[in-house]
């Protein structure tokens, strides 16, 4: 929240964390509250795919999605993830360099690439930042991961 990456940015994607995964629902309602665009994944059954849409209101704009995670409703309108200056990544490890091990189906890494102008944050406990991740052609890589104590900086 004390980072200029956040206060600069316009739209943020997020997305509603698991029970496995740092609680970011107060910056969920931080970006509502400061005016910013708030962006969430939903389902799109028809492409086997996420969408990106806006969300105005949790309490009153999400339910139950795909894989029991809250997802915006159908009514949230849909937006290109080109729009998007900062998304909230999540994972299961992250490594220094930027690379993350997702839950193994890519459906964030489809949405991060087309996030083209967005810087990407990785979220994760300290015990999740491993010295090196494998990864696979199509996995998107971080700029930073944000922890509880600590903003690192994968760039370089």
């Amino acid at each position: 929240m004390q980072s200029a990456l956040w206060e600069s940015a316009r739209s943020v994607l997020a997305f509603v964390h698991r029970e496995d995964e740092p609680d970011i629902m107060p910056l969920l309602q931080l970006a509502l509250d400061s005016g910013k665009s708030l962006l969430l994944p939903r389902w799109n059954e028809a492409q086997a795919r996420y969408d990106v849409a806006q969300v105005r209101c949790r309490s009153e704009d999400l339910e139950p999605g795909q894989f029991g995670i809250a997802e915006p409703l159908a009514r949230c309108q849909v937006v290109e993830p080109v729009n998007i200056d900062l998304a909230l990544v999540p994972g299961l490890a992250f490594s220094p360099y930027g690379e993350r091990l997702g839950r193994g189906k890519g459906h964030f890494d489809g949405l991060l690439r087309g996030a083209i102008k967005a810087t990407k944050m990785g979220t994760a406990f300290e015990e999740q930042l491993l010295e090196k991740i494998p990864t696979e052609p199509h996995d998107e890589r971080v700029d930073w991961v944000a922890m509880p104590t600590r903003l690192l900086d994968c760039r370089s």
